[in-house]
């Protein structure tokens, strides 16, 4: 009797899923299953189609998960940015080798760049000095004249303005001009060494 309820029950089943085509699919644990659609957690998995005879109709590809979409699209990006890095450091060799004919060429010319850049740099300074000595001395004037319980004239003041704005423009002017030497000064000592990596130049 047992027998008989179980071999029912067996050809119950088998007719049922033969009925229709199965998911093959194993989860993120190894574990395989066998559904009639794919749970939405198995898509990252690849499924195969079972068909009526238990023979395997086709295989799904499984999609990517989250994490390795944004992996995926990072390296992407980075691969993106590493070619375009070899592209300007290319660009960038090749405009350098065409500048100076040889590393005495590029050293000279960082000389003179450099020295006429100290030569504007002692210009302003000169200016700036000249314009706070003329503005201090305009000042004293303008305070001698209030002692003497006079009114400093609209010249005299004009004159202050104009000193103050030179001085003060000065002191700007050098303030950028000690970041533009820096500047410079990187730049040629990355010319430098690319120069002699490409001329193969020990330091």
């Amino acid at each position: 009797m047992i027998r008989t309820v179980l071999l029912i029950f067996s050809l119950v089943c088998y007719s049922a899923i033969a009925s229709a085509a199965l998911y093959k699919w194993v989860d993120e644990k190894g574990n395989t299953h066998y559904t009639s659609t794919p749970p939405p957690e198995s898509a990252v998995h690849d499924r195969e189609v079972i068909g009526k005879q238990g023979q395997v109709i086709k295989t799904l590809r499984g999609q990517m998960s989250p994490e390795e979409k944004a992996a995926y699209e990072q390296k992407l990006i980075e691969e993106e940015r590493a070619a375009k890095e070899k592209v300007e450091q290319q660009e960038y060799d090749r405009r350098l080798m065409m500048t100076y004919n040889s590393l005495q060429d590029l050293e000279d010319t960082r000389e003179e760049k450099l020295g006429a850049h100290d030569e504007y740099i002692e210009s302003l300074k000169e200016t700036r000095n000249r314009a706070g000595e003329e503005y201090d001395e305009l000042l004293n004037q303008a305070i001698l004249q209030e002692r003497e319980g006079k009114v400093a004239s609209e010249q005299l003041k004009a004159q202050m303005r104009s000193a103050k704005r030179e001085f003060e423009g000065a002191e700007a002017g050098l303030e950028k001009a000690a970041s533009e030497r820096e500047e410079l000064v990187q730049r040629f000592d990355t010319e430098l060494s690319r120069f002699k990596k490409l001329k193969g130049i020990g330091d």
